[in-house]
Parts: C-alpha cells; sequence; structure tokens
C-alpha cells in the first residue's frame, strides 16, 4: 500500500487514521470490523466525521470514508453498482408473467423472454428518466386489464413477450390509456390474486 501524503493532508486524514482505515478495508473488506480499544478515539472522530459506519459489530468505511481511502493510496474509485436498480429489476422481471395462462385459460405461449436483454433495456428505460413505479404501474395494469377481458379469447396471449414489452415502451401507451380512460388500479399486495 502506496500513501500520498498530500492526499492525506488534503483530507483532513492523519496517519493513524489511514492506518485505522487500512486495517478495516484489507483486514475484512468490507465486513464490519471491531475496533480495537487503543485506537479507539480515532475509530469515534472518524465516525463522528461519517468516515465510519457503526453498528453492534463494530465498524465498516463508509461511502465517504471509501473515497477518501482510495485517493490517499492513490487507487481508483470504484463506483459501485446501485442495489436499488437491481432489486427494482428483480422485482419487475418476477412480476412479468411466465406464461398467458391464468384462470381457466391454458398456457399456450411463454411470455419471459431474454432476461439479460430484459435487464439493459430496463436500465435504458431508468436512465431515459422513467421511474421504477411508473413501469410497474403499466405492468400491473396490463396484465390485470388483459384478465379482466379475457370472456370469450384469452386476452393474456396478446400480451407481448417481456423484451418487446420493455423494447417497444409499453409502459408509456399503457400510461396514455390509462390518463385516456381515467382508468388505474388499487396497487395492494394481492393485485394477482384479486385479478385471476
Amino acid at each position: 500500500m502506496k500513501i500520498d501524503v498530500e492526499e492525506v493532508i488534503k483530507s483532513e486524514l492523519s496517519m493513524e487514521d489511514v492506518l485505522v482505515l487500512a486495517t478495516i478495508e484489507y483486514g475484512k473488506r468490507g465486513k464490519y470490523f471491531p475496533y480495537s480499544s487503543v485506537r479507539q478515539e480515532e475509530y469515534i472522530s472518524l465516525y463522528r466525521r461519517g468516515v465510519l459506519n457503526s453498528n453492534a459489530e463494530g465498524y465498516s468505511i463508509s461511502v465517504t470514508g471509501y473515497e477518501e481511502f482510495r485517493k490517499v493510496i492513490g487507487e481508483k474509485i470504484v463506483k459501485a453498482k446501485k442495489v436499488e436498480e437491481v432489486s427494482d429489476f428483480e422485482e419487475f422481471w418476477s412480476t412479468y408473467p411466465v406464461t398467458d395462462k391464468h384462470g381457466a385459460w391454458l398456457r399456450t405461449r411463454g411470455l419471459k423472454s431474454n432476461r439479460e436483454k430484459c435487464k439493459s433495456l430496463y436500465k435504458q428505460a431508468i436512465k431515459n428518466g422513467y421511474n421504477h413505479e411508473y413501469i410497474m404501474k403499466a405492468l400491473k395494469w396490463e396484465v390485470k386489464d388483459r384478465k379482466e377481458k379475457s370472456t370469450t379469447k384469452n386476452a393474456m396471449s396478446y400480451m407481448k413477450n417481456s423484451a418487446s414489452w420493455l423494447f417497444q415502451r409499453e409502459y408509456e401507451t399503457n400510461h396514455g390509456i390509462m390518463k385516456d380512460t381515467d382508468s388505474d388500479f388499487d396497487s395492494d399486495d394481492n393485485w394477482t390474486e384479486a385479478t385471476v
């Protein structure tokens, strides 16, 4: 580990602080690390500055601390993937119907396709300014609407597969229809059971 002394001065860290951060970073690689009583004051001062996080198990480096530490040792700051992006896509993926089967209607085709392409298209939609709630509301509305309209034919069989749905921005189309018809739905957690 090479320490850039000028960066240490700029960051207002002491060499003792840098050693604390190095102990946590290299000792546990992001896991919680119980403090040593010898360096208790350094841990407390770093915690007060927002450089460390604290919980019952000990301390871990905060985002601020990580950035400061990487500058001090002359390494690039690696941006972590946003956890909410991943979990949001997972919610979309698990909500999208697997097939057109529902109620008394038998399966005629699969609706989920090409997970990686869908993930890429979903991320692109988020980058373009559509939020997760907007996309999910449109998806849930379409599934509910199609199931309700399945009287003589299975309307779910006309739903686009997941990749086409995202690529063709069906969420925009659905919101347009919802607005035109003043149609909305109660987005409770049991929407799938309520629309079978």
